[in-house]
C-alpha cells in the first residue's frame, strides 16, 4: 500500500519516544501495522513487538492486518489490548503475588454480584468509587499489601470484598491493572524481566489511557528501542474514568525526555465537504492537538 508522506514517518521511525496524533479516518490501523512489518524488515524479532489497543475488536483488526503482511510472524507478535496484556502478566507472575496461574477475573456483573452480596447499597455505583480508588493510586505505589488491604480505599467494606476475591482466586478489572502495576513496582526482577522482552513498543487509542495504565506502560517501555503512542487528545471520552491525556504526556516527557511528534492530517473517511466542517467547528476548541485535512482523492460530497 502507498502511504502518505506524514505516515510514511511514522512506519520508520523506529528509535525513541514517538507521539503520533491521528484522528479516526486517518488510517492509524494500517500505518501501525506498515510500522510493525518495517520493524520486523530492519531485524526487530516479532516475539519483541508489543502491540497494545482499547478494544478486542481493535485487537483483532490488528492482528488480521498484521497477517496481511505475514502470517507467521503475525503469530509471534504479541496483539493485545491493555486489559489482556495484564492478566498475561498476572498469571505468569500469580505465584510471587499469592494468585492462582488460572486467575478468574471477574468482569463488572460478576464484581457487582460480591458487593452487593456484602449488603453494600447501590453496588454498581460503589463498585464504580471503589474503582476510581484503585486507578487513583499514584504512580509507583501500588503495592501488594496495600491491595489486600484496600489500603487505597475509604469504603468500609473494600477490605472483605478485596478479600472475597482472593477467596475465589479471582480479581477485577480494576484489580488486574492494581496488581500488575504493584508486580512491577515492588520486585525490580518482575519489573526488569518485563521490561527487557520488548524492543518495540506501540500502544494505540493514548487519550483513553488512564494514569494507573501508564504506570505499566512506563515500566513495561523502560528498554524498548521505541515507544510509540497514537491517538486524538482531541477526543477523549473517559474522562469521567480519569484519563487525562495533558497528565499523561506530561509525565511521558519528564520520563523519556525529547518526544517526537507527528500529526497524520490526511483524512480518509467521510466526504470533503463534511471533513472540511468538521475542522471548522473543532477549531472551537480551547486546546487542539488534531488536524483533520481531506485526501485528495474523496468525493467532495
Amino acid at each position: 500500500m502507498r502511504l502518505t508522506h506524514e505516515q510514511q514517518q511514522v512506519a520508520q521511525c523506529l528509535d525513541g519516544t514517538l507521539l503520533v496524533l491521528a484522528a479516526v479516518g486517518s488510517g492509524k490501523t494500517t500505518t501501525l501495522s506498515e510500522r510493525v512489518g518495517f520493524a520486523i524488515s530492519q531485524g526487530i524479532e516479532p516475539a519483541r513487538i508489543l502491540a497494545l489497543t482499547f478494544t478486542n475488536r481493535a485487537a483483532q483488526r490488528m492482528r488480521e492486518s498484521l497477517s496481511e503482511h505475514d502470517v507467521i510472524a503475525a503469530r509471534r507478535i504479541h496483539v493485545h489490548t491493555f486489559h489482556g496484556m495484564c492478566a498475561w502478566i498476572l498469571r505468569t507472575e500469580a505465584r510471587s503475588l499469592g494468585l492462582s496461574p488460572s486467575v478468574w477475573v471477574h468482569d463488572e456483573e460478576d464484581a457487582e454480584a460480591v458487593i452487593a452480596g456484602l449488603g453494600v447499597h447501590k453496588p454498581r455505583q460503589a463498585m464504580y468509587r471503589l474503582h476510581q480508588e484503585m486507578s487513583d493510586e499514584p504512580i509507583g505505589h501500588a503495592s501488594l499489601s496495600r491491595y489486600n488491604q484496600a489500603a487505597f480505599s475509604r469504603e468500609p467494606w473494600a477490605k472483605k470484598y478485596i478479600s472475597t476475591l482472593n477467596e475465589r482466586g479471582a480479581v477485577d478489572f480494576a484489580g488486574i491493572v492494581y496488581l500488575t502495576r504493584a508486580a512491577l513496582t515492588e520486585n525490580e526482577g518482575t519489573a526488569e524481566r518485563w521490561a527487557k522482552r520488548f524492543d518495540l513498543v506501540q500502544i494505540d487509542e493514548v487519550q483513553d489511557t488512564h494514569l494507573s495504565e501508564y504506570d505499566v506502560i512506563r515500566q513495561i517501555a523502560t528498554y524498548a528501542r521505541s515507544l510509540c503512542l497514537v491517538g486524538d487528545l482531541d477526543q477523549t471520552i473517559y474522562g469521567w474514568r480519569g484519563s487525562s491525556p495533558t497528565s499523561l504526556i506530561k509525565h511521558l516527557e519528564q520520563d523519556r525526555g525529547d518526544i517526537t511528534r507527528i500529526v497524520m492530517e490526511d483524512n480518509f473517511r467521510s466526504t470533503k465537504a463534511l471533513l472540511r466542517t468538521a475542522d471548522i467547528i473543532a477549531e472551537g476548541l480551547e486546546q487542539r492537538a488534531t488536524h483533520v485535512r481531506p485526501y485528495e482523492d474523496l468525493p467532495e460530497g
